[in-house]
């Protein structure tokens, strides 16, 4: 390899470094690398099965044994065990993720009366 080749590789480095750094990247996003509960700007964040509903990983059923992650708990959601981040609908500041707020929501279809109050 001569210096002239020696120079050209080096200088295409350089450049190649210079555009790639000029580029901005902005946030990077990884597919699937969000668990439940945690903050996300859009569905494909989340692991599978869970969705990006208004700011946080939600969606996700009951692990075994009622399982959950990140300070979440299992309950009955519209006759379905998930897991939720319950609230308090009194307090003016939940402790909810992203833009989620706290509602409540019917344990069961059948019984609109009886509810939970969780983070959506």
């Amino acid at each position: 390899m001569t210096t002239a080749d020696v120079a050209r590789s080096v200088t295409s480095a350089l450049l190649l470094a210079a555009l790639v750094g000029a580029c901005p990247l902005g946030d990077v996003r990884v597919p699937g690398s969000k668990d439940m509960g945690e903050e996300c700007f859009d569905d494909e964040e989340c692991d599978d099965p869970g969705t990006c509903l208004n700011g946080a990983c939600s969606g996700y059923p009951c692990g075994e044994g009622g399982a959950c992650k990140n300070e979440l708990v299992c309950e009955q959601v519209n006759d379905q065990q998930s897991c939720v981040l319950p609230c308090d609908l009194e307090d003016r500041n939940p402790d909810c993720v992203g833009r989620q707020t706290c509602v409540a929501v019917a344990r069961s279809v059948n019984n609109p009366s009886n509810t939970i109050a969780i983070c959506l």
